[in-house]
């Protein structure tokens, strides 16, 4: 399978999967690195301060693509790409002219728009790495796992309950236990920003919309705004349950 990043368009920052230490490769890296993914857009309950972000391990020997600088790519704090504009590209994805917007475009006038989209991320954009926050279980008190969460699409309006797509074994806050076996809310994240061959949630998927995980508590409203919201729910249960089998992040999660 294909070499990939996450790229955020509006903070003109990129992931690069061989800087977390899960590997290269999609193949690689799906098992794990969804659910360290969703840190990046989790939201501390009644919106306490995250603590510090753990500091990065230098990236791995990269022998096969010498062009690419070894960095050592610094952390970020967990929620610091909630409702920002996401995607997930791998070598394949098309041009950089044709999947990122004009303005990411033109801050870097001297980048070649017509090349690879994900070469065009690495060259141009600031690496970062993933927050590396690690559940503190029942002690957990900024992502209690009492609570419900919520994986929101900001752009489209809809949402999916944690208590609805993971079963209750299986559920840590947010996070999933170390021994589940099913699929949970970074995975959702995942295969809507490019990660899965899966439509359920729209028509084109959600790469490039806006996301973020938050107690339902904190986002649910009676107020008209949070009643123009669609729960999704059922729609994400299938889509978890139907990725490509080319794409199947639940296969290499043991």
């Amino acid at each position: 399978m294909a070499e990939f990043a996450l790229i955020n368009l509006d903070k003109r920052e990129v992931v690069v999967s061989s800087d977390t230490g899960f590997g290269y490769k999609m193949i690689e890296c799906v098992g794990v690195m969804p659910l360290a993914t969703l840190w990046l857009f989790t939201v501390p309950v009644g919106g306490q301060p995250a603590p510090p972000p753990p500091p990065s391990r230098p990236s791995s020997p990269d022998e096969e693509w010498e062009r690419r600088p070894r960095v050592k790519s610094p952390r970020v704090p967990v929620g610091y790409w909630a409702g920002d504009r996401v995607l997930l590209v791998d070598e394949y994805w098309g041009s950089a002219a044709g999947n990122f917007p004009p303005e990411l475009i033109s801050a870097f006038p001297n980048g070649d728009p017509s090349a690879n989209a994900l070469w065009y991320a690495f060259e141009n954009l600031k690496r970062v790495n993933l927050p590396g926050y690690e559940h503190q279980g029942d002690q957990d008190v900024l992502f209690p796992v009492h609570k419900v969460w919520v994986v929101r699409n900001l752009t489209k309006k809809w949402y999916a309950r944690s208590d609805r797509i993971v079963e209750p074994g299986d559920r840590r806050g947010p996070d999933l236990m170390d021994d589940a076996e099913g699929l949970g809310l970074g995975d959702l994240i995942w295969a809507d920003i490019g990660g899965g061959r899966c439509a359920r949630m729209g028509e084109e998927g959600g790469a490039g919309d806006r996301f973020d995980v938050q107690a339902l508590e904190s986002v649910q409203n009676p107020d008209e705004e949070w009643k123009e919201w669609k729960d999704w729910s059922e729609q994400a249960i299938d889509c978890l349950q139907t990725f490509d089998v080319d794409w199947d992040v639940s296969q290499f999660r043991r």
